[in-house]
């Protein structure tokens, strides 16, 4: 399946360029102007190995409907590149957090220039990851300075494509995959004018695509997929970090062990880069050695944890789990004073001031209605997590046929709820103190960031349910199946 191989390969690119690039730049080197192009290449030609993208049998959607989904996918496509191209980022972040680091590193791909190294020049978020800089900087080098925004619409068709391909491999259904295609790539939130949205100049396009390649290698059972977004999450925003270990810790606690030491070794490789590039781009102190070692000693800690919870029952190894937890929460309790002096935007304002938690409790009917009033809102998201919603209660309550591959779907039902949970979360330590505030300003984009693994959930819970028991018209619409036939 081309598109897959396509989609898998350009992910492993990128999550090859965000590795060495941030590693470059660490070392005080520059990045090279073809290395993204070079990276790409090299993911395309690993996306054509291995069993992940090995021929299925996928039953064919109708000609209406695939051609209509390639037809509104390019058009839309084509007008978010002329928005991306015709006007500079529109928005604060857009321009103040991301468009001024891209604009620097295209003229010097490099932090040896006063926006980076001289303390003096004031920017906002300056700890912030430079992955979509860094891209939008080697395409404008490579295609000229104003050629760096078609960055943008590329993120756009690989997040649609991703979507797309996970889907038809999980349920070899073309009919589903477009239909969940169409659902991603008609979101107002994403394709829309707002804060946020692809060409907007924000980073939240970016970072729904890295959460969805890691629900795509999650439900697929993917490593090597699963191996570039664990990658390349912490280098794309700050809460990428704790997407990337929430990934980590659902595909250990869930799929074999192999599969979870890989996102463990991903994910504490790129921390081990992230953590000191940080530091260094805030003008904070160098992380020490022990900080730096923190994350292989976790990647060895739950190693051990999952060999022993192999050895016990289920009660067991909740209890196990639960403990796991407690000491996590408990180190990061006592180290609140380390944390609140990295300079980092996550651990210094978010991590390490947990006692905003007890003030913001009051205001939990506030963050909650706030939340879903975003979240089911048409305007925004459609019937993305309404329906979603409807699709899991129907699933649970007509036990949905055993699929052989139910850890992969259980893993991705655990991530999109943990991913829930870490939204929920930011409202709570944010420093700002006024939650209504944040909620007008951030829920939406935070919201935006978790879609594609929610229309990838959705995907294959359409697949799971007893068709028999559907309307007909429903059946002929969803599944590659005459009226009064199974699905494929």
């Amino acid at each position: 399946m081309l598109l897959w191989q396509s989609a898998r390969g350009a992910l492993l690119g990128l999550g090859l360029f965000a590795l060495s690039a941030n590693l470059c730049l660490l070392a005080g080197a520059a990045v090279p102007q073809w290395w993204l192009p070079a990276c790409v290449v090299c993911g395309l030609w690993l996306g054509r190995c291995g069993q992940a993208v090995a021929r299925l049998a996928i039953a064919p959607a109708p000609r209406w409907l695939s051609t209509s989904t390639v037809a509104l996918v390019v058009a839309i496509a084509a007008v978010l590149a002329w928005g991306a191209m015709a006007t500079p980022p529109r928005h604060w972040d857009g321009v103040v957090t991301w468009g001024l680091k891209a604009a620097a590193l295209t003229a010097q791909p490099s932090l040896a220039q006063p926006l980076f190294a001289d303390p003096a020049v004031l920017h906002h978020s300056a700890s912030y990851p430079l992955l979509q800089p860094l891209c939008v900087a080697a395409i404008a080098q490579w295609c000229g300075p104003g050629a760096g925004r078609a960055f943008f619409p590329f993120v756009y068709l690989l997040l649609v494509a991703t979507i797309a391909g996970a889907v038809a491999r999980r349920t070899r259904s073309g009919q589903l995959a477009c239909w969940s295609a169409l659902g991603i790539a008609l979101l107002p939130e994403l394709i829309g004018c707002g804060a946020g949205a692809v060409d907007s100049g924000y980073a939240d396009a970016l970072h729904a695509l890295g959460l969805a390649a890691a629900a795509a290698a999650l439900l697929l059972g993917d490593t090597a997929l699963l191996l570039a977004a664990a990658v390349m999450l912490p280098f794309i925003k700050p809460e990428g970090t704790v997407h990337a270990g929430l990934l980590a810790a659902v595909a250990i606690g869930v799929l074999p062990i192999r599969v979870g030491a890989m996102a463990l070794v991903g994910v504490a490789g790129a921390v081990s880069i992230a953590l000191p590039l940080s530091a260094k781009l805030a003008h904070a102190p160098t992380p020490s050695a022990m900080l730096l070692a923190t994350p292989w000693l976790a990647v060895m800690v739950a190693l051990c944890l999952r060999a022993m919870c192999e050895r016990l029952g289920g009660r067991g190894r909740w209890l196990l789990m639960a403990a796991a937890g407690g000491a996590l929460l408990a180190v990061v309790v006592l180290l609140q004073a380390r944390l609140a002096g990295s300079g980092s935007v996550l651990f210094a304002q978010y991590l390490g001031r947990l006692d905003r938690l007890v003030d913001k409790l009051p205001h939990t009917p506030t963050i909650g209605v706030g939340l879903l009033q975003s979240a089911l809102s048409p305007r925004q998201f459609g019937f993305t997590f309404a329906g979603l919603a409807m699709a899991m209660l129907t699933t649970w309550r007509q036990r949905a046929r055993p699929s052989p591959t139910a850890p992969e779907l259980r893993a991705l039902t655990w991530f999109l709820g943990a991913v829930g949970g870490a939204i929920v979360a930011a409202f709570y330590l944010s420093p700002e103190p006024d939650p209504a505030h944040h909620l007008r300003s951030s829920a939406s984009r935070l919201l935006l960031q978790s879609t594609g693994v929610a229309w990838l959930l959705f995907g294959a819970l359409l697949a799971n349910f007893d068709v028999g028991s559907a309307p007909g018209w429903l059946r002929r619409w969803l599944w590659p199946a005459d009226a009064d036939g199974d699905a494929t």
